[in-house]
């Protein structure tokens, strides 16, 4: 005999489906307020760069932890880089109206542009192929799926995020940052439970053990290289600040963003320390399974692994069919006289073809693509983004008028119909 009836069952799924319509009611008057356009493009940042900055541990490693107690120079350098990188991207992509990387990087270096193009796709698919390598292994070795089979399971969610446009990627973003945000913090809790007097020794007895010539400027030297890459999480959320509407929603905007990737890295650094100078751990390529004692939090992490790949690709992913929508909406050709844009199947279609290529690189493994592959990316990241953003777009958000028939030349035709609104308004 059943315990409940079928009208008591299907009274509880039209309640559950109610209550979720109303959640994301909720959630899409949030992101019309002051509050929501501030915050959902500092959780859209925090979603596509944690799966590159943390997930695995190796990176904190690589870049902060490593230094010892001078991993706290570290922590501040990064966050002050990204704050103020941040904002200011925030603030000259709302000022000019610059919606996708196209346009932003237009109004930065001119012709120059497909060079960031380049740079941005590679690094992209690099990120992802990092997490992709971690995720894979650990769903297989924590969960005892198949890697092929893990690794088809996560593309086809990507897919499916992506055929539902920008309205599903920012509720995914939110539910994501959730959930990660969640399990990360119980990992974190369960490590310094067990073993944080070791981290509070090393910060108190300032050991630099696992380096040969530990120094300040070395350890800020390797945060700025961990920034240089990590700025690349500020290109996905770009779609989301034709929302904000001053100055100060993006400069807060740009900080929060900047401060929600410096709480799971000053975590993943105090979690490091509490094995310090360990080899088992510090020489790892994924320490946070030599750190996980429990059965419980091994398999929550895997689940987590998942869900940042799936983040990092659908936040990478998108702003990359951003910026050929706007193509197939400036071009000329017969083709695309008529279309506004790639169709739903056809921006899944890139997002497959991009993370083949990243499960594809992904077995040259993590060690190499972190150590090796990053800082080289970054570097060259920073020639063509920080370094006109600092002299260009500084100048130009200082003097708006600035060759102001230059660079209304160089407009989108996105960037056109937003500054022909504004005229009507």
């Amino acid at each position: 005999m059943a315990l409940f009836s079928k009208d008591f069952h299907k009274m509880r799924i039209k309640t559950l489906i109610s209550n979720t319509h109303v959640l994301w009611v909720m959630f899409a008057r949030l992101t019309e307020t002051r509050i929501g356009r501030i915050i959902i493009p500092a959780i859209v940042f925090q979603s596509v760069s944690i799966g590159g900055g943390f997930s695995t541990g190796r990176e904190v490693v690589e870049y902060v932890a490593k230094y010892g107690a001078l991993g706290s120079v570290s922590i501040l350098t990064y966050f002050t880089a990204l704050a103020i990188c941040g904002a200011l991207i925030y603030e000259f992509s709302r000022k000019f109206n610059l919606y996708d990387y196209k346009s932003l990087m237009k109004n930065l270096i001119w012709h120059g542009w497909p060079i960031f193009e380049l740079i941005y796709v590679i690094l992209a698919v690099v990120i992802i192929a990092v997490v992709a390598s971690a995720g894979g292994n650990l769903m297989n070795q924590i969960l005892g799926v198949p890697v092929f089979v893990a690794n088809v399971l996560l593309i086809g969610f990507i897919f499916f995020v992506l055929y539902f446009g920008r309205g599903a990627i920012e509720r995914f973003s939110v539910i994501g940052t959730t959930f990660i945000y969640a399990v990360y913090i119980t990992m974190f809790a369960y490590v310094l439970i067990n073993n944080g007097g070791q981290a509070l020794e090393v910060l108190r007895s300032g050991s630099t053990a696992y380096v040969d010539k530990p120094s300040i400027s070395a350890a800020m030297e390797s945060a700025l290289i961990y920034a240089g890459y990590s700025l690349i999480g500020f290109i996905p959320p770009l779609f989301l600040i034709d929302r904000m509407e001053s100055r100060s929603e993006a400069v807060l905007s740009g900080v929060l963003s900047a401060f929600m990737l410096a709480i799971p890295l000053a975590l993943s650094y105090l979690s490091l320390l509490a094995y310090y100078p360990n080899e088992r751990v510090m020489g790892a390529s994924v320490p946070w399974l030599a750190m996980l004692g429990s059965p419980v939090l091994l398999v929550l992490y895997g689940v987590a692994i998942g869900w940042t790949l799936t983040e990092s690709g659908v936040g990478f992913v998108h702003s990359i069919t951003e910026r050929i929508d706007e193509n197939i909406r400036e071009s000329d050709y017969r083709f695309f006289a008529t279309r506004d844009g790639l169709s739903a199947f056809e921006r899944g279609s890139v997002g497959l073809l991009i993370l083949l290529s990243a499960i594809w690189l992904s077995r040259i493994g993590i060690i190499s693509l972190v150590s090796e592959v990053y800082p080289i990316l970054a570097v060259l990241f920073t020639a063509v983004l920080v370094l006109p953003l600092l002299t260009v777009g500084l100048y130009r958000l200082s003097n708006p008028t600035w060759k102001q028939e230059f660079w209304q030349g160089w407009r989108s035709d996105s960037q056109s119909r937003a500054a022909d609104i504004e005229q009507v308004e």
